[in-house]
């Protein structure tokens, strides 16, 4: 299979389907982010694939959180 590009800056891991999986889920906006998220994991020892699901979870709260509350009763 053909990797895109942004499969291709993806730190290694025992679980790479995982991983592209999480990646891919998050919005194009903030991809970057969880690219960076991950090598940070990475680095730092942890699994990759559940820092990018947890910054995606803590992202959508935020973006929640931060929406005026007349567009969360429509």
């Amino acid at each position: 299979m053909m990797r895109e590009g942004w499969e291709r800056t993806l730190p290694p891991c025992e679980n790479a389907e995982k991983l592209a999986a999480a990646v891919a889920g998050v919005y194009r906006t903030r991809r970057n982010e969880a690219i960076q998220e991950a090598w940070v994991a990475h680095l730092e020892g942890r699994c990759p694939w559940r820092a990018v699901w947890a910054f995606d979870r803590r992202e959508g709260r935020r973006v929640l959180r931060e929406r005026p509350s007349s567009d969360r009763m429509r």
